[in-house]
């Protein structure tokens, strides 16, 4: 395993993607979609940023090293992934899911305001690049009327 590594993981996750996508109406590719994958889809950057605290709290409270060579190795690590799964999902209750309904509700302009943009004083900076192409065309063209 020295010189190949995690190659087996590589090769078959590569298959799977390509099944799912030669087959997208297939019956494992509605398993893909079920309710608790996609929950643990929601929270698996979470998970994957602090998989390792908890694996390293698990072995460290108990004194030993981080590797599985015993039946009490196994129970440290499976403790230590519910620990993670269980704080991820509530990461994502009680923080990630409230700052992405407001990130949601921001508004974007489509290019960057600068301290000196001379549309900040007549607040078009929160106009979209759409809307004050439109009023650039009404003050170059006064004659044509508002849509």
């Amino acid at each position: 395993m020295y010189y190949w590594g995690h190659t087996y993981l590589t090769i078959l996750y590569s298959l799977l993607l390509i099944a799912v996508l030669q087959s997208p109406g297939a019956r494992f590719t509605g398993a893909l979609r079920s309710k608790p994958l996609r929950q643990l889809g929601s929270i698996s950057y979470t998970t994957y940023l602090f998989h390792p605290l908890f694996i390293g709290l698990a072995f460290t409270t108990v004194g030993k090293r981080e590797e599985l060579g015993s039946l009490l190795d196994a129970v440290l690590l499976a403790t230590a992934m519910l620990a993670t799964l269980l704080f991820s999902a509530a990461s994502y209750r009680c923080v990630e899911s409230k700052l992405l309904a407001f990130g949601r509700q921001l508004r974007y302009s489509a290019e960057p305001q600068q301290s000196g943009d001379p549309r900040a004083s007549d607040g078009l900076a929160s106009r979209s690049t759409t809307e004050c192409q439109q009023l650039n065309m009404e003050e170059h063209h006064p004659t044509r009327s508002r849509h």
